[in-house]
């Protein structure tokens, strides 16, 4: 068995620690402080790319206004399923438990009740719009959040609100809306580097995976393979399709070739048709990196220890005059890189500097199968 709780793998999962994003928390917190001790109404927007713990972020500062203000309510919509003010007033209702009906009523009735709810029960009304250019897009239009972020002074309650896209959508929305976020009030995210990700996949595992479940080296690997992209969500989604992996074929570890797989799975870039259009050499060296990992079942080979089994498999293909040195294994290496094959890294040590290559997305043995059928 290889998992303990794969659910603490999933996106709905709110972990209690987000390693990588505990300054920008805390920015959130001090910018939410006039809530809490004043009642003032705050209006944050957050962007950055996707996995990069946008809603992550917005869900845990939701949690923490709702333990340190008495009369706050949230209500979290994502604006992929409620895509215009409608929809989104409607939801707003049925979380607040506002009997209205759905249809045949105007929408500034709707939000009219929604108001009348906020100041009879002296209520502060925290609003999450999730994917919210969905709904500027939809509508043509920022005039909800322009509702919610002047709710106060348009005498409609005290709303505050958080409002989430991949992009700064400002320039999509009226100048009165875009106004009301300036740049104290963005927080903007960066993709994650390859460290941060270790630790959140350290800090998952410790929750999802039995113990001793999966290798260092299959930690270290998938940040390498998901640094570039920078998305936790990916990383953790490689971490558990490696881990069912494993668990299907009785693995007790998480091996590198459990990783690959997991690779596969998520973000499939080493297609068939891909690999018929390299060159012969280029195969060879493919199916060179493919036996020394799928021998030992490591995350990567150095360019020397490839080099050697080029040659031998340019021996026993009768292709001797294929056969390069590591120079020229080297630049072939970076044309698999090119083609999103493989990846390649350079390591300084005392003892020198070596390249190391690691497949991107294929399991070594499948993809070893495939490749000799090709030569």
């Amino acid at each position: 068995m290889i998992f303990k709780n794969e659910e603490k793998l999933f996106p709905a999962y709110l972990p209690e620690f987000l390693p990588g994003r505990e300054t920008e928390i805390e920015k959130m917190k001090m910018l939410f402080q006039p809530t809490i001790k004043r009642n003032i109404p705050i209006n944050i927007m957050i962007n950055g790319p996707s996995g990069s713990g946008k809603t992550t972020i917005g869900k845990k500062i939701s949690q923490y206004l709702e333990r340190e203000s008495e009369n706050l309510k949230l209500v979290y919509l994502n604006c992929m399923d409620t895509s215009t003010n409608d929809m989104a007033v409607m939801e707003i209702m049925k979380q607040l438990n506002i009997s209205f009906p759905e249809s045949g009523h105007p929408f500034e009735k709707k939000f009219h009740s929604i108001s009348k709810y906020i100041k009879e029960g002296n209520i502060h009304l925290l609003v999450v719009l999730d994917e919210a250019d969905m709904l500027i897009k939809r509508e043509k239009s920022s005039n909800l959040i322009y509702l919610f972020t002047r709710a106060k002074e348009l005498e409609r309650g005290n709303i505050s609100s958080i409002i989430i896209s991949v992009d700064d959508i400002r320039p999509q929305m009226e100048p009165q809306t875009a106004g009301m976020f300036g740049n104290r009030n963005m927080l903007t995210l960066e993709k994650y580097k390859e460290k941060q990700l270790t630790k959140i996949l350290k800090e998952r595992i410790k929750l999802a995976l039995l113990p001793d479940a999966i290798l260092d080296e299959s930690i270290s690997f998938i940040a390498k393979l998901v640094a570039e992209e920078g998305s936790a969500r990916v990383a953790l989604n490689t971490l558990w399709y490696a881990g069912c992996y494993a668990q299907e074929r009785g693995y007790k570890r998480i091996t590198p070739e459990c990783v690959r797989a997991g690779m596969a799975q998520v973000h499939p870039t080493t297609t068939e048709t891909k690999l018929k259009n390299l060159d012969r050499k280029q195969k060879i060296l493919l199916l060179a990196i493919c036996e020394a990992l799928s021998k030992h079942d490591e995350s990567g080979v150095n360019t020397g220890r490839a080099a050697e089994i080029y040659n031998l498999l340019c021996e026993s293909y009768e292709a001797e005059s294929l056969k390069r040195s590591g120079v020229s294994i080297w630049r072939m290496a970076k044309e698999l890189e090119k083609e999103a094959i493989i990846i390649t890294e350079v390591k300084h040590s005392a003892a020198g500097t070596t390249t190391l290559l690691y497949l991107r997305d294929a399991p070594a043995k499948e993809l070893r199968n495939a490749l000799v059928k090709m030569i």
